[in-house]
């Protein structure tokens, strides 16, 4: 399964359609960017999709979360 361990939230897997169905039109760069921009922004304009301890950092460290990881290795999140 390309998600994370735990079932996502319903608006991280709304974003991940979304995204999905923009990546399948095979559009051009600036449509991808504009329209995958407006996908991240409704995504991020709301703090509950995320779990808390996916949210959390580390101050001493970077880190990174893999959220979902496209299939056919296009996008991840």
């Amino acid at each position: 399964m390309p998600y994370a361990q735990t079932r996502p939230h319903p608006r991280l897997q709304a974003f991940v359609a979304g995204l999905t169905s923009l990546v399948n039109r095979k559009a051009d760069e600036a449509t991808t960017l504009a329209e995958g921009g407006t996908l991240l922004r409704d995504l991020v304009s709301h703090d509950d999709w995320l779990p808390d301890g996916q949210a959390l950092s580390d101050a001493h460290r970077y880190q990174q979360v893999l959220l979902y990881a496209d299939p056919q290795h296009r996008f991840s999140v």
